[in-house]
């Protein structure tokens, strides 16, 4: 859940042991294990201006400029490009840059990945053919073009060339005078009213109201304390005020911080009440002249002050957080988190897409920090439903359930999507997220929601409509690298297949890999558009990037999916020609000791070859080794083997398989293994069964719409065109 700008609420906070902020996932060992590194070369990084090509970088300012506009970095992609610049000419490892621009924290790969692709972008680079950075495979990246000093200011007005007449003389001296003195006047102003910078905060020693002089050094201490919090975790610019600052009044602290070029202030004070010591605490927007959000009083003994004091520093920290981050809104919520406990959160939250177990453990500790932390309830909750923990997921939604008396209606809107989306209750759902995005409808999280959640009721519209509020909003760096963004790009691409826009579905998936060029959802994204529009050269482009892109997995995976859609817009011959390429691929690359997906992939493109023994056989072989396992994969070779043993008349198999998946909790798997006992009974021809099977696996909350449109159309092929399945399975009148 996104910030808002007015906040109120408050209660003590917690503390405990924290992680770096913000956390990382565990990163891929091809660079990130931990393992001895050899000496890194000397690191060279300009600190002024300085020319790339037709560009001018402002290290200090992040920023390049160049006759085309100037262009704003993310300081982690700065900080890279600076690393290259420093060293021209050479290749600066994976490891070096790492190290020196994450100060060796574990990333993934896509961080890094990202970052560079960010940089391209900004330059108008072309990994292809690179004007400035170049890759090196397997090593790392290099600058490849010069590295000069900027041009002179165009301030500067030097003498005027002998040539130039006397009027020409004059009337350049006089807007030379003209220019240097706006530019005097403005070096004044700037220095009189330094520029005010969002992301610093001043920290204002806490006022001492107690009458007790010996309570003095609390007051320096809140301080320290915030500061010191701020600047360990990277959270924000942290500035601390003099001992002697005087801030009186709301509007005292604003002009304190304009002086410090603070966008933010942190200010508090200390009372006793009833012989008990009391802090409070603030935020404070300076640009605006307004107070954003106060604390409740922390109270507590004299003899345990300093517990009180660290409680409000970290309450009004983790409004701070809140408000700056994007992740929750303090106003709309009961209280904000500690900040402890926030940091936890984001780490968690960072590593979603990544490491889910890690996620689960960050949010565990978020929850322990902070019991009352409602967002990192509701975020564990749905982590441990992605696990395949539907349970425990649901027994914290319970709890929070019970607890609405002390929840705002916010978070009970929270409450009641995220309990409709456990029990597959789309339209209750979206009815939910809907009214949320009206009190907060610049939240990215929400718009994200709603895309979803209308793609599982098949209204593409609605889903294309979220996205492209998500992608028009202006969003901070570390959602437009989070793996969710990407996950919004194959949603986007996945909607306009489902309308049939395809050119539209091409852009979206390469807009995305422009941020994320390894995703292998992604890839198949593009690999289905290229097919359906008979793209063939587009999609070779595709599998020649994917042989050469480990992340990217199998390219055979990307041609399994080009043949499926190829063979859904009535080309059969292609689909053959492009199944029988997969198999060759999946065959070449060992299929016996592949993942399971990728031999998933390859019973997929015997299916579409007809080749329904061996295909049995590859199902056979993944069900055993699955054995008891439950989750998306189990319930797909399940089902894919149920009607490959029915279309071969393998009665048994068949309905074994439906049995199997009978045993499992449909609503914990969103209706999954109804919908292939739909398709089972399908092919047995078991029709009113089927459309039984359908309801049930609707009614559970299945929505995967997208795939009947290619993946998975064959498996419902027998029911095609019965009137009571396309009213199930057409699209749903639009939001």
């Amino acid at each position: 859940m996104a910030t808002a700008r007015r906040q109120r609420g408050g209660g003590a906070g917690r503390t405990g042991v924290v992680v770096a902020f913000p956390g990382k996932g565990a990163g891929k060992p091809d660079y990130n294990e931990p393992t001895m590194r050899p000496e890194a070369a000397p690191v060279r990084r300009p600190i002024g201006p300085f020319r790339l090509g037709d560009w001018t970088v402002f290290p200090d300012r992040g920023v390049v400029e160049s006759a085309l506009g100037a262009r704003h970095l993310e300081p982690r992609a700065m900080d890279a490009l600076t690393l290259l610049a420093g060293r021209r000419g050479e290749v600066v490892t994976k490891d070096e840059l790492i190290d020196e621009v994450w100060e060796g924290r574990i990333i993934s790969e896509g961080t890094l990945t990202n970052t560079i692709a960010e940089l391209r972008r900004a330059l108008g680079d072309d990994a292809r053919q690179p004007r400035f950075i170049e890759t090196i495979p397997k090593r790392g990246y290099r600058l490849v073009c010069e590295v000069g000093e900027p041009e002179p200011d165009a301030d500067h007005v030097g003498p005027a060339p002998p040539a130039v007449d006397r009027r020409r003389r004059t009337a350049l001296l006089i807007v030379g005078v003209v220019i240097v003195a706006a530019a005097a006047i403005a070096l004044v102003r700037s220095l009189q009213t330094p520029g005010i910078d969002p992301g610093r905060v001043l920290v204002v020693p806490f006022a001492n109201r107690t009458g007790d002089p010996d309570l003095e050094p609390l007051a320096v201490l809140a301080r320290d304390l915030a500061v010191g919090e701020l600047t360990s975790s990277g959270f924000a610019s942290a500035l601390p005020a003099s001992e002697g600052a005087t801030t009186g009044d709301l509007e005292a602290v604003c002009r304190l911080a304009r002086g410090y070029g603070a966008g933010i202030a942190i200010t508090g004070a200390l009372y006793l009440h009833d012989g008990d010591l009391a802090v409070q605490a603030q935020l404070v927007d300076v640009g605006e002249g307004a107070l954003l959000y106060a604390i409740r009083p922390v109270v507590g003994s004299r003899e345990a002050a300093g517990a009180s004091v660290e409680a409000a520093t970290q309450r009004v920290l983790g409004a701070l957080a809140t408000h700056l981050n994007a992740h929750a809104h303090s106003n709309l919520q009961a209280r904000p988190p500690g900040f402890a406990a926030y940091r936890e959160f984001i780490a968690g939250s960072e590593i979603w897409t990544d490491d889910l177990p890690a996620a689960i453990r960050h949010l565990e500790r978020a929850v322990e920090l902070d019991p009352d932390f409602t967002s990192a309830q509701l975020r564990l909750a749905m982590a441990l439903k992605v696990a395949d923990r539907h349970g425990e997921g649901r027994a914290i939604l319970d709890r929070l359930d019970r607890r609405r008396a002390e929840l705002t209606e916010f978070e009970w809107l929270w409450i009641d999507a995220f309990i409709a989306d456990f029990e597959g209750r789309s339209q209750d759902e979206l009815a939910a997220l809907d009214r949320i995005l009206e009190m907060a409808p610049t939240d990215w999280t929400v718009h994200f929601l709603i895309s979803g959640v209308s793609l599982r009721l098949n209204r593409p519209h609605g889903a294309i409509a979220a996205l492209t509020a998500l992608h028009d909003a202006d969003l901070p760096g570390f959602v437009t690298r989070h793996g969710l963004y990407a996950e919004s790009y194959r949603r986007l691409a996945t909607a306009s297949h489902m309308i049939g826009d395809h050119r539209g579905e091409l852009v979206a998936a390469r807009d995305g890999r422009g941020r994320f060029p390894t995703d292998p959802g992604l890839m198949a994204a593009e690999a289905r558009a290229c097919a359906a529009l008979a793209d063939a050269e587009g999609l070779e482009r595709l599998i020649a990037a994917a042989a050469v892109t480990p992340a990217a997995g199998n390219p055979a995976r990307l041609l399994v999916v080009a043949a499926a859609t190829a063979a859904a817009h009535g080309r059969p011959s292609e689909a053959r020609r492009l199944a029988e390429r997969a198999v060759i691929g999946f065959d070449e690359a060992d299929p016996d000791g592949a993942p399971a997906d990728d031999r998933l992939g390859l019973a997929q493109a015997l299916v579409l070859l007809v080749d329904l023994e061996r295909a049995q056989a590859v199902l056979t072989a993944i069900e055993a080794e699955l054995g008891d396992r439950s989750g998306r994969l189990p319930e797909a070779v399940r089902g894919w083997l149920g009607v490959v043993a029915a279309r071969r008349g393998d009665l048994a198999t068949a309905l074994a398989m439906s049995d199997r998946l009978a045993t499992l909790d449909a609503e914990a798997s969103s209706g999954n293994p109804s919908f292939y006992r739909g398709a089972i009974a399908a092919w047995l021809g078991h029709r009113e069964a089927a459309i039984d099977h359908l309801r049930e696996a609707r009614a559970a909350g299945w929505g995967a719409f997208g795939r009947l449109h290619d993946e998975e159309r064959g498996l419902l092929a027998p029911l095609e065109g019965v009137p009571e399945v396309d009213a199930m399975l057409g699209p749903e009148t639009d939001r």
